[in-house]
């Protein structure tokens, strides 16, 4: 199973200012890329930047 090692946002959203924009949209395309391979993933969107910011 491939689990890649990222921080786990969600990527497919278009949100965001460059460079991040453009960081997330090359995720996006290899995301898509590995499920036509059919490779088994599983992707964990944890929202690195949230529970970091955010006070709980």
């Amino acid at each position: 199973r491939f689990l890649p090692s990222e921080f786990g946002n969600v990527v497919e959203k278009e949100i965001g200012l460059e460079p991040v924009k453009s960081m997330f949209q090359l995720k996006a395309k290899i995301r898509r890329k590995i499920e036509a391979e059919g490779i088994p993933y599983t992707y964990i969107c944890c929202y690195y930047f949230a529970g970091h910011f955010v006070p709980s």
